[in-house]
């Protein structure tokens, strides 16, 4: 059984806040430590790859954020990817529109990212069992069994208005490759073009799986989870203090 994992998007920095409520150069022009990425990278391997033993994984990386190309790929090792900056594609992102520039940027991201895997595919004679497409900030503390999932569904985290992961086949992932320039919501782009209802599975937002910038309001403040229960992913405490958002 093999799996594809496709990182994608805009790596997150600490007390950063929301991305989409600012102008499109604040990426680039915000100062502020980023995040303890290896501790996303722990929490991945942990709760996703040994969690899945029958199954081999080729990870593939699109990012926003090309002064951590090689830290990112020496850590994740990927079998393809792109590191770009997002202000090259600022005119096409303002055309197409949905919700706001960063949902829409996200959208562009993910294509991207499924794109790389697309064209490994190809040249390597490969078809994914699941292609799993997860944001390189977001830490995940439980185990995501992939046996659980219906090949023939398309899943989200939680809710069906959430972001953090989608799991998906392949060829479903290869329709989901065109959804940038429709001003759809994932919802409506999943119901609409490809008449699948998009489905949460039981990976909740701060109880199992948080935005790592919203780790301590979100999750240890919220809901009550033991600050020492992130040590494993290698996060100390002077870290977790500062993760509150902004």
């Amino acid at each position: 059984m093999k799996c594809a994992i496709c990182l994608r998007g805009c790596m997150d920095r600490i007390k950063s806040g929301h991305y989409h409520d600012k102008p499109p150069n604040e990426i680039y022009n915000n100062n502020n430590e980023y995040i303890n990425y290896f501790s996303v990278y722990n929490s991945i391997i942990k709760h996703i790859i040994e969690t899945n033993k029958d199954f081999s994984f080729d990870i593939f990386i699109q990012s926003w954020n090309p002064d951590l190309e090689i830290s990112l790929n020496n850590l994740y090792k990927p079998k393809a990817f792109l590191y770009e900056n997002q202000l090259l594609y600022e005119n096409i992102i303002k055309k197409n529109i949905i919700r706001n520039y960063g949902y829409t940027a996200q959208q562009l991201g993910i294509v991207k990212s499924i794109n790389l895997m697309i064209e490994y595919s190809k040249m390597n004679n490969i078809i994914y069992d699941y292609v799993i497409i997860y944001r390189p900030d977001v830490i995940l503390y439980k185990d995501l069994y992939l046996y659980n999932y219906n090949k023939d569904k398309i899943y989200v985290n939680d809710s069906i208005n959430e972001d953090f992961h989608f799991i998906m086949n392949f060829n479903n992932a290869i329709d989901f490759s065109n959804l940038f320039g429709k001003k759809l919501s994932f919802l409506n782009y999943v119901k609409n073009y490809m008449k699948i209802n998009l489905t949460p599975d039981d990976i909740k937002c701060g109880l199992h799986q948080e935005v790592l910038r919203k780790l301590k309001l979100c999750a240890i403040d919220r809901h009550n989870i033991p600050k020492e229960n992130f040590y494993k992913y290698g996060l100390i405490d002077k870290e977790i203090e500062l993760l509150t958002h902004k």
